[in-house]
């Protein structure tokens, strides 16, 4: 559009209807109806597109940077694009793939659940076409929105009987739209009815992956919560990630021993090993099977029975570290020590 007149003339037109009136004199009420060349504008197939065919403004796509424009894309500037959805506040349609397999790629990516309808109609598509189940994997993968939580999470993850979210990285089948749970149900699928070894190692490899110094209580929480799923049943930990002493996450590797430590031990007398030793807040609250990771595991060591205390520091402070360790056992830490 390089009509600047035209540009002009939009840009000062009346955006909403009004009613003139006379009583005495001419009066004007501004309605909250869109004005009817806005309407024309909204419902009137007049965008042209690449395939020849001109179009309403939402059923159009916009090409992305360097994407072809092929098919319904608008063959308007990047400029006159930019006017109308600033200047008139014009919607385009979304640039969402044609063919249904690359539509579940997209939405892999791409919050499906922000296009509900036109997910159905895909899911439907597939369905008729006989490709469900052997798509099924992929489409487990479709990222969805998790109700009451700021997340998102693909609906594999979405279990029957979750005892927790931890913190939006699970959703709850049930509160899945029921046309989506019918079509898995006639695809075979059965949701996981609770949080599995493989789908806890998932949550502590995503927190790893985030790659924040310092955990918080519920992060420690959700950590020890999906530790001990793993620890019921995994004693080979190599591929694993851990926290460190040293605010790191590390990846247990074949032929290396790491540290633990029945309890968090805030000043620490290994201080020359805390990147070998593993937090024990990630870890199951249980004694026991922390001691089962020790005894059984060729990976892991405690700590006070095999490490050499070497440096100054760690010496000198060796009194103040096991009067602290007292003392927080004891649950003591608002108490003055006179």
């Amino acid at each position: 559009m390089n009509n600047e007149e035209l540009r002009k003339a939009i840009k000062q037109a009346n955006k909403k209807k009004k009613l003139l009136y006379h009583y005495y004199q001419w009066y004007a009420q501004t309605n909250k109806k869109k004005a009817s060349w806005l309407d024309d504008l909204y419902e009137f197939p007049w965008v042209p597109c690449a395939d020849g065919i001109f179009r309403k403004p939402i059923e159009c796509k916009v090409a992305a940077t360097d994407e072809e424009k092929k098919g319904k894309h608008t063959i308007l500037s990047d400029d006159s694009i930019e006017f109308f959805v600033n200047e008139v506040k014009l919607v385009f349609g979304v640039n969402i793939p044609d063919d249904d397999e690359a539509r579940i790629e997209y939405w892999k990516t791409h919050l499906a659940s922000n296009y509900f309808s036109e997910f159905l109609k895909t899911l439907k598509r597939l369905q008729e076409n006989g490709k469900a189940q052997s798509m099924l994997a992929d489409i487990l993968d479709v990222k969805w929105k998790i109700r009451k939580q700021n997340k998102s999470a693909p609906l594999r993850r979405f279990l029957d009987e979750p005892t927790d979210d931890y913190g939006g990285f699970f959703g709850h089948w049930l509160n899945l739209e029921s046309k989506i749970r019918e079509f898995f149900q006639a695809a075979g699928y059965q949701p996981e009815s609770l949080i599995t070894e493989d789908l806890a190692k998932e949550y502590v490899d995503s927190v790893a992956a985030e790659d924040n110094e310092e955990i918080t209580p519920d992060i420690f929480k959700n950590l020890r919560n999906a530790n001990s799923i793993i620890c019921e049943t995994i004693y080979d930990f190599t591929g694993y990630s851990f926290y460190t002493y040293n605010r790191q996450w590390i990846t247990i590797i074949p032929d290396e021993h790491y540290y633990v430590q029945l309890s968090h031990d805030p000043l620490s007398m290994f201080e020359e090993m805390k990147h070998r030793i593993l937090h024990p807040n990630q870890f199951p609250s249980k004694i026991e099977t922390i001691r089962d990771l020790y005894d059984i595991s060729l990976q892991f060591e405690l700590i006070d029975n095999h490490a050499d205390i070497r440096s100054d520091m760690s010496k000198n402070d060796l009194k103040n570290v096991n009067m602290l360790r007292v003392i927080k056992s004891l649950k003591l830490e608002n108490v003055a020590i006179v």
